[in-house]
């Protein structure tokens, strides 16, 4: 049978005759079948390794061409870092017992005549879980259509006919994704995740602030208190604007030399823009309460 082999990005890379193949979409009906083979071509390796999010037939039925965004980006070197990073976490399906390896597929069991969603692994960093690269400095709109392809699959919603165990793992799954999406998104908490992972925590009153700094954030913060002058305040939302995203430019130079010290400094300066932030978002839902 004629196939269209399709790259994660969306490109049509190769046409081949297979009948093994989880990624090869049918010229005529597009429906996904099983099992994915290792094609090799100069754009890129279409094993999908331990980026894929389509497991088999059954768990894509009814799911077009047109609507599947890619798990991973065509960069072969990303994908072989963190493959890498994925050694030694191979373990039995917990419904066939055969070994699943990580690599090959995060989330479901890779023998074609099982295909199971599998339990999380508690080993996996959030990074590894939405297939990207550890880095401050993300591409958040890639990762987004990571989440969305991952929600299509991992949903609970689409477990609803299974057993009671495949229901069970899926929201843990959905669970898991959901927190690894939200905290890599905003800089702040992907940040402190980083951290985290280097195993800095930032404390209360554990770095000491510029006076001059602390003072100015008191004088806004009062100062959104005290308003009620919606134009005021949407000059305070953009000047703190203004200072997150310079602290985003810096935080990212930090990470990229991996200066942890100053990186702690500026996500905890970034803690009190975010205080800002929701002080300003109160003001306005107080705002849209009397408009209304």
């Amino acid at each position: 049978m004629a196939t269209t082999i399709l790259c994660r990005c969306g490109r049509t890379v190769a046409q081949q005759s297979c009948k093994y193949s989880r990624f090869l979409v049918s010229a005529k009906s597009e429906k996904y079948s099983h099992a994915a083979p290792s094609v090799n071509c100069a754009h890129l390796n279409l094993q999908f390794p331990f980026g894929s999010i389509v497991t088999n037939a059954s768990a894509v039925r009814g799911f077009s061409r047109s609507r599947w965004l890619q798990h991973n980006s065509c960069n072969q070197d990303e994908d072989r870092q963190q493959k890498e990073k994925l050694d030694n976490l191979e373990r039995p399906c917990w419904r066939c017992h055969k070994i699943v390896n990580p690599k090959e597929d995060l989330f479901f069991c890779t023998y074609e005549d099982c295909g199971v969603i599998q339990h999380p692994l508690e080993q996996l960093t959030f990074f590894q879980i939405m297939g990207i690269a550890k880095s401050f400095d993300i591409d958040t709109v890639r990762m987004s259509k990571i989440y969305r392809n991952l929600q299509r699959l991992i949903h609970p919603d689409k477990f609803s006919q299974k057993s009671v165990e495949e229901r069970t793992i899926s929201e843990q799954q959905a669970s898991l994704i959901n927190k690894a999406y939200f905290t890599l998104l905003h800089p702040l908490s992907r940040g402190l995740y980083i951290l985290e992972l280097e195993g800095i925590s930032i404390e209360e009153d554990s770095i000491d602030m510029e006076p001059e700094f602390l003072m100015e954030v008191m004088e806004i913060n009062e100062r959104i208190l005290e308003s009620d002058d919606a134009k005021e305040v949407e000059q305070i939302k953009q000047e703190n604007k203004n200072n997150k995203d310079n602290l985003v430019k810096e935080l990212s130079f930090a990470f990229r030399q991996n200066d942890f010290a100053q990186a702690k400094i500026l996500l905890s300066r970034m803690k009190y823009f975010a205080n800002i932030e929701d002080k300003v978002k109160e003001f306005e839902r107080a705002r849209a309460g009397v408009d209304l």
